[in-house]
């Protein structure tokens, strides 16, 4: 049933984000990719929400209760939050305080800052492994580019990396891949060559590109 309900939900915000994300992706001078597959894969009703998603939270804590496995119903608001936490160096649990936490600092966030200042503070802080935070220091990084530069299938291996940025997860990737969204925008060729390229070398890839101490 709740799957029923978010594929619904997805198929109404996907109309509505697409006018949003160019006009956003102008004003930031970003590719147009790089906001779609961010908003798609970390937080689909990005605009619609005052910096928590309950949907998200209510389907995340079904599918804790079925699997018996933590899943994630963090906004990027939310992430923003463990971000400044991090840069302070203060570590990430999984406590029911740092929820609380998260979420007074989303709501309170969210209405003092514009969507479009949001995803630019996010954008260039937002770590992407190794010692790289910052779209713009990853692309340079990993892909000898501007932010401006990176093409459809470089915006997307970035925004992956989000949640898992020193690990190889092809089950993750073939779900994401799978998105209705993801396939509107990927072709059966571009989704085959994403799937082989992180199996034959995403191990040797990120082994060569991890920051010293990291493990997959």
């Amino acid at each position: 049933m709740i799957n029923k309900i978010s594929e619904i939900t997805d198929t109404y915000f996907f109309k509505l984000n697409r006018f949003k994300l160019k006009k956003t992706s102008e004003e930031l001078e970003v590719p147009y990719y790089l906001l779609y597959f961010l908003i798609y894969i970390e937080d689909k009703r990005f605009y619609y929400h005052f910096g928590i998603d309950l949907i998200a939270i209510i389907r995340a804590s079904i599918m804790n209760i079925r699997s018996g496995k933590l899943q994630g119903g963090s906004t990027i608001i939310q992430q923003l939050y463990d971000i400044k936490q991090e840069k302070k160096g203060k570590k990430r649990k999984r406590t029911m305080l740092r929820k609380i936490n998260q979420s007074l600092f989303a709501l309170k966030y969210s209405l003092q800052n514009s969507k479009k200042m949001i995803l630019k503070e996010y954008l260039e802080n937002v770590y992407l492994g190794k010692k790289y935070y910052g779209i713009q220091n990853a692309a340079n990084f990993y892909f000898k580019k501007n932010i401006i530069e990176l093409n459809k299938i470089e915006c997307f291996i970035l925004v992956e990396r989000i949640a898992l940025p020193n690990k190889v997860n092809i089950k993750r990737l073939e779900n994401i891949l799978s998105r209705k969204p993801i396939k509107f925008i990927l072709t059966k060729y571009e989704r085959k060559q994403l799937t082989k390229t992180y199996l034959i070398g995403g191990e040797l890839w990120l082994k060569n590109n991890m920051k010293k101490g990291d493990s997959i």
